[in-house]
C-alpha cells in the first residue's frame, strides 16, 4: 500500500491525471471481491499526500496557478453545451492511442469480464474513459487525457486475446499499430510531410503567413494552443 501510494504521488507529480489512479481504486472497492483493506488504504493516502505535499505547498504559495491551469484547460465553470462534434473527435482520436484493433477488442472484453483480474483491470481503464468522455461532450478533451486508461487497457486486452488463443487478433493489432507508429515517426522525422498533406483542405501554412504579414512585427495573441503552436512554426520555419 505505501508502494502503490508513493507511486501514484510521483504519477500526480507528472501530471495530475496520477489521481485517477484514486478513481479506479474507488470502482474496484463497489466489488468485494477487490475491496482494500481500510488500513492499506489510509497507508497509500498517506504515501500519496507525502509525496505530493511539496507540490501542495508550492501551489498555495503561488496562487494554485498549475491547479487553475488544468481547470482552464478543461474549461471548468464554464457554461455546459452538449459537444457531440468534440466527443466523436476525442474517441476518434482513441482509436490512434491504444489502436483501432485493440480498441475493439477492449470492448468487447468490457461486457464480459471473466474474473476478478479482468474486472480489476476493466475498473481501472473503463471508468477513465467514461470520466473523458463526459469531458469530451460538455467542453473539449485531448486524445492523451485519457491515456492513464490504457496501461490496464492494454493489460486487459492481452490477456483476453492470450487466453482465447485468438492469434489472429493479436496480430492484426500489433500490425496496424506497428503501422501507426512508423507513420508518426516519420511525421516527427519529416514534420515537413504533415503540412503539405493538410494545407490542400485546409490552408493552415497559408493562413498563418497571412497573419503574421497582417500584424507586421507586432504581438499576436491566440486563444488555442494549436494556434499558437503554427503561428510559431510558420514564423520560425
Amino acid at each position: 500500500a505505501m508502494v502503490a501510494g508513493a507511486l501514484m504521488g510521483v504519477a500526480a507529480l507528472a501530471k495530475y491525471a496520477g489521481v485517477y489512479a484514486g478513481l479506479a481504486g474507488l470502482v474496484a472497492a463497489a466489488f468485494p471481491v477487490m475491496r482494500p483493506r481500510a488500513t492499506g488504504v489510509l497507508v497509500a493516502v498517506a504515501a500519496f499526500l507525502a509525496v505530493l505535499t511539496p507540490n501542495i505547498v508550492w501551489n498555495l504559495r503561488n496562487g494554485l496557478v498549475t491547479l487553475s491551469h488544468t481547470a482552464q484547460n478543461a474549461n471548468v465553470g464554464s457554461d455546459i453545451h452538449l459537444n457531440f462534434a468534440s466527443l466523436a473527435e476525442f474517441f476518434g482520436s482513441q482509436l490512434f492511442v491504444i489502436g483501432p484493433v485493440f480498441l475493439v477488442v477492449w470492448l468487447v472484453a468490457a461486457r464480459s469480464s471473466r474474473d476478478a483480474f479482468e474486472r480489476f483491470l476493466l475498473c481501472a481503464s473503463l471508468p477513465l474513459l467514461i470520466l473523458i468522455c463526459v469531458q469530451a461532450i460538455r467542453s473539449q478533451a485531448y486524445a492523451n487525457w485519457a491515456f492513464a486508461a490504457y496501461p490496464a487497457a492494454s493489460a486487459l486486452v492481452a490477456v483476453r486475446l492470450v487466453r482465447s488463443e485468438n492469434w489472429r487478433w493479436l496480430r492484426a493489432g500489433l500490425g496496424v499499430n506497428l503501422a501507426i507508429v512508423l507513420g508518426a515517426t516519420l511525421i516527427i522525422l519529416w514534420p515537413s510531410l504533415l503540412p503539405r498533406a493538410m494545407d490542400r483542405y485546409v490552408g493552415r501554412s497559408e493562413t498563418m503567413r497571412e497573419i503574421i504579414a497582417a500584424a507586421a512585427g507586432r504581438p499576436v495573441a491566440a486563444t488555442e494552443r494549436q494556434l499558437l503552436a503554427d503561428l510559431t512554426y510558420a514564423a520560425t520555419s
